[in-house]
């Protein structure tokens, strides 16, 4: 009985520690962005959440913001909302460069 559960215990540290490797392949950057009007005024505090993933952040005073570790060579989609303005959602494929950049105006409501 002891050493089955030895052989189930060390399977599962086996089983844990290959997920726990097995995406330290992907690469990833970083992604920044800035939020605009559309007269080109920053929007501070707007809310910027990275789909089919759970993060999210808030631009800054200046309107920028910035995501780390976003896999390159998969479309993302970012939603950015704010009050007063229509939510948008846009798409952008990260490349291999270190960051990707986006530039994103809001429309009034």
């Amino acid at each position: 009985m002891k050493s089955i559960r030895k052989i189930v215990l060390l399977s599962l540290l086996l089983s844990s520690f290959m997920i726990a490797h097995a995406g330290g392949n992907l690469k990833t950057t970083s992604m920044k962005g800035k939020v605009t009007d559309r007269a080109g005024n920053a929007i501070a505090g707007a809310k910027v959440t990275l789909l089919n993933s759970d993060k999210e952040v808030y631009t800054d005073f200046d309107g920028n913001f910035e995501f780390n570790e976003v896999p390159q060579q998969e479309e993302q989609k970012i939603k950015v909302k704010y009050i007063s303005y229509l939510e948008t959602t846009t798409s952008f494929l990260p490349s291999e460069e270190k960051s990707s950049s986006l530039e994103i105006h809001l429309k009034s409501k």
